[in-house]
């Protein structure tokens, strides 16, 4: 199985530009033992304290002035078919620019662990 990760957030919360990428495993289980194994040390790399969950954006992940041609930014691990793009002037926020979302879920690990703010 194959899932979109970024260790870019505050929990679920996924940050702006966050840096995703494609992991790989036998299942969502495997995978969450090896990214904990790669990350923490000690108590901390306990795969029982930590789970994968689905991350949010609180506005885009990417912000990108509309005279740019898409075809030439770097948007991976996505093709444009994997990405959700509001138009210039569709999204409260800034004009001219289009705001872009992945639209598979983004995975993070949460800390499920002592002291958790579950």
């Amino acid at each position: 199985m194959k899932i979109f990760f970024t260790d870019d957030s505050n929990g679920k919360e996924l940050f702006e530009d966050a840096h995703i990428t494609v992991i790989e495993g036998e299942s969502l289980d495997a995978i969450k033992i090896d990214l904990v194994r790669r990350f923490w040390e000690g108590e901390e790399a306990n795969p029982d304290l930590w789970r994968i969950e689905e991350g949010h954006f609180g506005d885009c992940w990417r912000k990108i002035p509309e005279h740019i041609d898409l075809e030439l930014c770097d948007l991976r691990p996505f093709t444009l078919d994997q990405l959700h793009i509001s138009a210039s002037g569709t999204h409260p926020g800034l004009q001219g620019w289009r705001w872009i979302e992945p639209i598979p879920d983004i995975h993070v690990l949460t800390w499920h662990g002592p002291s958790a703010d579950v």
